[in-house]
């Protein structure tokens, strides 16, 4: 258990790591990010009316046709970092053949105004899919909204803002 636990430190150490370089790589160019962090085995799929990023759950292939984002795939832990995001409904899709608890969070930041708004949720996956949404708008206080419930097979949904 603790050897397992220390793996799963030592990812999240590593994928955040690599979310603080991509984000000062970026930093030259973009003034607001967000970000979608995955905790759990389920592959993440986020679409927007600019494209998609993520594993495709009707193919399985991965798809980045969504303009300034990065993706991080790990066992355990995802990341799908947007600069410079558009206001407007993104659709997000997590699908895989797991159980176990996965959370889901949803951070943007605006360096320009200061603006930082987070939204997390936590759903015990029975593998198969959840489909839900949020829509992004910095004039919206806070920029994160959820704008439809999580549709899945999942035991218990908790959601912090």
């Amino acid at each position: 258990m603790v050897a397992a636990s220390t793996r799963k430190l030592s990812s999240l150490a590593t994928l955040l790591s690599g979310i603080c370089m991509c984000i000062l790589s970026y930093h030259a160019s973009a003034d607001v990010y967000l970000n979608i962090m995955i905790d759990g085995r389920a592959q993440p799929f986020v679409t927007s009316q600019a494209g998609s990023i993520g594993v495709n759950p009707s193919n399985g292939q991965l798809e980045e046709t969504l303009a300034g984002a990065f993706i991080e795939l790990d066992a355990g832990l995802s990341n799908i970092l947007l600069r410079n995001p558009l206001s407007g409904t993104y659709g997000l899709t997590l699908h895989g053949a797991f159980n176990d608890k996965t959370s889901i969070s949803v951070s943007y930041y605006d360096d320009v105004s200061g603006k930082r708004d987070s939204l997390v949720a936590w759903v015990w996956f029975h593998g198969n899919k959840i489909n839900t949404s949020f829509v992004i708008d910095s004039l919206l206080d806070p920029a994160i909204q959820l704008h439809a419930p999580v549709i899945a097979p999942c035991s218990y949904l908790h959601l912090f803002l």
